[in-house]
């Protein structure tokens, strides 16, 4: 698939974003967001909060099974996986999320932070807001992004 196909069909999901009321590019957050290293470094405090975490950054990775999708987080400070479960967020905004955004795309997510069973630091959100929709795929080997 050439660059251009690849562009249009992002360019599709963003207009999907926008016929469902979502402005893709807003001035600001719409909850108070930490950056990750200083989320990962309190992490067992963070689990015990009952306000939920807020980060944003780009994702770096995505992996889909089934009625849940795993990312990781990347804000320039550090990494972090989010859990996204259809159950946790609704299947509408789901729906909306598995199938409009993509690798390369700035997101916000709100929610409990947890261990998985693999021991890995995760946030399980509650709320997603996209940031920025990338229009462009990330390059195969980035490095310094």
């Amino acid at each position: 698939m050439s660059f251009d196909e690849l562009r249009e069909i992002r360019l599709q999901k963003l207009k999907n974003l926008a016929d469902a009321g979502i402005d893709a590019y807003p001035a600001k957050a719409e909850y108070a967001i930490s950056e990750i290293s200083e989320v990962k470094k309190n992490f067992k405090a963070e689990i015990k909060t009952k306000k939920g975490t807020a980060i944003a950054g780009r994702i770096v990775g995505k992996r889909e099974h089934g009625g849940s999708v795993f990312l990781d987080l990347f804000d320039g400070t550090d990494k972090l996986q989010v859990f996204i479960a259809r159950d946790k967020i609704g299947e509408e905004s789901f729906k909306l999320f598995s199938d409009n955004i993509d690798v390369g795309d700035f997101i916000a997510v709100h929610g409990k932070a947890f261990y998985t069973k693999r021991k890995e630091a995760t946030i399980e959100a509650k709320k997603w807001q996209v940031l920025a929709k990338s229009l462009r795929s990330l390059p195969e080997k980035w490095h310094g992004l």
